[in-house]
């Protein structure tokens, strides 16, 4: 039996991650390498192809059909770590059990990188939020009140809100910083004498 690793960018997983599932296999990129994985040979060996998930053999139905027809017709067993099974092609129902496994695949899958794209996106935007008032940040609380910095950060973003813990996150607590500050004068102070 020959092992073959099918790998893709239709998962959130890197290339490299799934490489790693299975150093030693040879890989096959999809979907522009499944022509050459599931060519014709005249080797009577049968082909195991392993997956990370189910969703990275293909990005619609129509493809992941034409994908289990050829692995059908040669005769390959399919086997999914993440779904942690084995399919075989034996019966039309298991073609019908391995389309709905790669829906609940897809979905997971897809919840996780939206999940993560939504995460970069905010971090992005408050970063640049926090840099904002990152200057004012120290200063005594006389010259700039913590509600006014973090409503005024707040306007470059779609939330129209930075909350004082995300602030902390990028700029650090205030008061420390204001302390740190104050230090900072002194030894400058110091210094000129």
């Amino acid at each position: 039996m020959a092992d073959k690793l099918l790998i893709s960018g239709l998962t959130w997983r890197s290339k490299e991650m799934q490489k790693a599932a299975h150093p030693d296999m040879p890989f096959f990129v999809a979907p522009d390498e499944i022509a050459e994985m599931l060519r014709p040979t005249r080797r009577q060996a049968v082909d195991r192809i392993h997956v990370l998930s189910l969703a990275c053999i293909a990005d619609t139905e129509k493809a992941l059909r034409e994908f289990l027809m050829l692995a059908k017709e040669r005769g390959c067993h399919l086997v999914s770590k993440e779904e942690s099974q084995g399919f075989y092609f034996t019966k039309k129902s298991d073609i019908e059990h391995i389309v709905n496994e790669w829906r609940l695949a897809r979905n997971r899958g897809a919840a996780k990188i939206g999940g993560r794209i939504s995460a970069d996106l905010r971090e992005k935007e408050h970063r640049a939020a926090c840099a904002v008032i990152a200057e004012r940040w120290p200063l005594p609380n006389e010259e700039w009140r913590t509600p006014d910095l973090l409503k005024e950060a707040g306007k470059s973003i779609k939330k129209k809100k930075i909350s004082y813990n995300t602030a902390i996150k990028y700029l650090g607590k205030r008061p420390i910083a204001q302390y740190n500050y104050q230090a900072k004068l002194k030894r400058k102070a110091n210094a000129k004498r």
